[in-house]
C-alpha cells in the first residue's frame, strides 16, 4: 500500500491501495522479464522479490481490461531508478494499446522513495508504467488506481511516518559488569491520521474498504 498526505489544514489527502494490476480481470503484460523476476512479483505486495527486465532503456508493465477502468494516481516502491538514472510515467491507451496517452509527465527519481503519482480522473481499457533509464531497472511494486480522498481535513500536529521512526537501545556490559557502551536500534516507523466529523456514507464507501484490505 502506498499512502501521500498533503497539508494537515487541507482536504485532499490520498490514499492510494486500490491497484488495477492485481485485479481479478486484468491482464498483465511486460516489455521483457528476467528468469526468477517475474512480473507477478511486481504486484503482489511483498518487499522481497522483484520484476526485472532483461533490457534497459524503455521498459514498461501493463494492465489490460475487457471495460474501460477509472485511475488516478500510480506508484512505484522497491525500486532502484535513482540508481540508473530512472524515471516513470504512467499512460493509458483507448484503441488497444496502439498508441499511448501520457497520464502525466514523467517524473525523474533521485531517491529511493516511494514514489506517487497523482493525475486526472480517466478511464481507459489500458494502462501502463513506462520506465526510461540508463540501466536495468528492479521494481519490487507498482500500482495504478483510484485514489480515496479523505473527506475532511487532518487535524494539526501529523507527523509523516518517515519522520516518526520508532528506535530502542540496547546496552553492552562486560562479563566484569563494566558498561560497554549503548546501541541505538532502529525498530521501524509509526504514525496517525486523525480525521473527525466523517459522514457514514463515506465512511462505509470508503473507510470500510480500507480497513478491509490492511
Amino acid at each position: 500500500m502506498s499512502i501521500i498526505v498533503t497539508g494537515g489544514q487541507i482536504q485532499g489527502g490520498r490514499i492510494g491501495y486500490k491497484n488495477l494490476f492485481e485485479d481479478s480481470g486484468a491482464t498483465v503484460t511486460v516489455s521483457s522479464e528476467s528468469s526468477g523476476y517475474e512480473k507477478q512479483n511486481a504486484y503482489d505486495w511483498k518487499q522481497y522479490d522483484w520484476w526485472k527486465p532483461t533490457g534497459a532503456s524503455s521498459e514498461w508493465i501493463a494492465a489490460s481490461f475487457s471495460t474501460a477502468q477509472t485511475a488516478d494516481y500510480a506508484a512505484v516502491w522497491g525500486h532502484n531508478l535513482h540508481e540508473v538514472a530512472g524515471s516513470v510515467k504512467p499512460q493509458y491507451s483507448t484503441n488497444g494499446g496502439s498508441s499511448w496517452i501520457d497520464a502525466s509527465t514523467a517524473v525523474s527519481v533521485t531517491t529511493g522513495r516511494t514514489i506517487f503519482i497523482a493525475f486526472d480522473s480517466t478511464i481507459a481499457a489500458d494502462w501502463r508504467l513506462l520506465f526510461a533509464s540508463t540501466g536495468t531497472v528492479i521494481i519490487a511494486g507498482v500500482q495504478i488506481g483510484e485514489a480515496t480522498i479523505f473527506e475532511r481535513s487532518m487535524s494539526p500536529g501529523f507527523m509523516p511516518s518517515a519522520l516518526s521512526p520508532e528506535v530502542g537501545s540496547k546496552t553492552a556490559i562486560s562479563e566484569l559488569g563494566v558498561n560497554l557502551g549503548v546501541s541505538t536500534l532502529r525498530t521501524g516507523v509509526s504514525g496517525s491520521i486523525q480525521l473527525t466529523n466523517l459522514s457514514p456514507t463515506w465512511v462505509r464507501a470508503y473507510w470500510v474498504p480500507l480497513i478491509a484490505h490492511l
